[in-house]
């Protein structure tokens, strides 16, 4: 596929391909690999920010994309 094509998709449709072939890889190696953190315990506070990072998601918040954390900027 050339960069041409990938610059007719639209940014939407673009962010939810990219959003979900990252949840497929991280399943996938999650499968292969195994949970690296099975075992361990959860903390109060890891808790609670965990369920804070749920409702966000929930809210309809995806956070940062994996390109604006690499480039260390916001968007």
């Amino acid at each position: 596929m050339s960069n041409n094509s990938l610059t007719s998709i639209p940014p939407d449709l673009r962010e939810a391909i990219e959003s979900f072939v990252e949840i497929a890889v991280d399943r996938r190696l999650e499968e292969i690999l195994g949970d690296p953190d099975a075992g361990l315990e959860v903390n109060e506070e890891l808790h609670r920010r965990l369920q804070q990072q749920r409702q966000r998601v929930a809210n309809g918040d995806r956070g940062r994309s994996l390109n604006d954390l690499v480039r260390g900027t916001d968007s």
